[in-house]
């Protein structure tokens, strides 16, 4: 039911909502199902153009760039001069593998000062390794867009890489400020801090335990939790969380 959701979900999005009721029986495939179902119901009253951009985000959400980059390439037949939709586009097929540049530019040319635009470009800068022209542009979107966590998340992300440390801790701490109760960006700021072996006692320990706040029920929770316990030689603690961790999962690899 739930790949035949995914199917049917750019040609017969009734259908598919169909498939994806049926699919949450499945407690492994409930929360894929259910997340992919509201967007197609909250698209399908709208436009043909705009459902199927907001289709195609959200089966790039779930992975399913094949299906998303379809989407994308209906959008942009009927209208070729939807910025976004060239610009998404672009972005689906670099996850595919390609290129993804010409239509990335197309969409630079079509729209230079969209939102959208800016941060697909800023993507595509950073996985050239044009670190200092993704800050520039993640930069002025963040401006525009100062209540968006995810824009200090990315910015966080391309200071690690850029090998700024301190600047990336400070960007996933904004991220928290914003949303602080996303457990993606409580995430992001402890497995930093961990990893860096950066503030682990006073920012990455406590960004743990609030992850486990917040999403009591993930395997993934406990293991980095344990992970900051671990590096802070705090054994005991360590062992617990961990074991936490597999009685949820028993097959998480990196709690094992």
């Amino acid at each position: 039911d739930f790949q035949e959701g995914l199917l049917l979900a750019v040609d017969d999005p009734a259908k598919a909502i169909e498939s994806l009721w049926a699919a949450m029986a499945d407690p492994g495939l409930a929360g894929r199902a259910n997340a992919l179902r509201i967007r197609l119901q909250a698209a399908e009253p709208h436009a043909e153009i705009y459902r199927l951009v907001v289709t195609g985000r959200a089966l790039g959400g779930l992975g399913e760039w094949d299906l998303a980059s379809l989407a994308f390439h209906r959008a942009v037949m009927l209208d070729g001069e939807y910025a976004e939709a060239w610009a998404l586009l672009g972005e689906a097929r670099q996850q595919l593998g390609d290129n993804g540049w010409p239509e990335l530019e197309k969409a630079r040319t079509l729209d230079k000062d969209s939102v959208v635009v800016r941060a697909l470009l800023a993507l595509y800068w950073r996985r050239q390794g044009n670190t200092a022209l993704a800050m520039e542009a993640l930069s002025s979107v963040a401006e525009d867009e100062p209540q968006q966590a995810f824009w200090q998340l990315e910015l966080g992300n391309t200071a690690a890489q850029m090998n700024k440390p301190v600047a990336a801790i400070g960007f996933y701490k904004k991220a928290v400020q914003i949303e602080p109760t996303s457990p993606v960006y409580w995430r992001a700021l402890a497995v930093f801090s961990t990893s860096m072996g950066l503030q682990i006692r006073e920012t990455g320990l406590p960004a743990a335990r609030q992850l486990v706040i917040l999403a009591p029920r993930s395997a993934d929770s406990y293991d980095v939790l344990g992970w900051s316990l671990y590096w802070l030689e705090d054994w005991y603690g360590a062992e617990r969380a961990l074991l936490h961790a597999l009685e949820i999962d028993p097959c998480h690899p990196q709690a094992n």
